[in-house]
């Protein structure tokens, strides 16, 4: 291990991409960057990944999530569920009205727990 100073705890928010579903080793992005920044640093990394979960869902539990860490690190990938199919027609998308707004609010919130956050769209 090198001396650079490792931050305590990383938490990793989203929805069924990080969670890890589908993943045959039952491990998805989010486990696989556990079993490396794990095993070469004493940082923990947590996964709030919830399949099915929109912007919206995210928003609702974000807060709590975060206070129960206290992550120095915050990493959200949320969006994919915000856009629905309507109906049977598979070319007619219902897309989350006011979706960049959410990600500002979860950036706020998180932003005390890191030195910088990113949010992209």
């Amino acid at each position: 291990m090198d001396n650079k100073k490792w931050i305590e705890a990383i938490g990793a928010w989203g929805d069924s991409i990080t969670y890890g579903a589908c993943d045959k080793d039952a491990l998805g992005w989010i486990g696989r960057l556990r079993r490396r920044i794990e095993h070469d640093h004493a940082t923990e990394v947590y996964n709030f990944g919830v399949c099915g979960d929109t912007s919206v869902d995210l928003l609702q539990r974000f807060k709590v999530e975060l206070k129960s860490i206290n992550p120095g690190l915050v990493l959200i990938a949320i969006g994919t569920n915000d856009s629905r199919y309507r109906g049977g027609d598979k070319d007619n998308r219902e897309v989350a009205i006011g979706e960049y707004s959410i990600l500002k609010c979860l950036g706020n919130i998180a932003r005390p727990c890191g030195p910088s956050l990113e949010t992209r769209t």
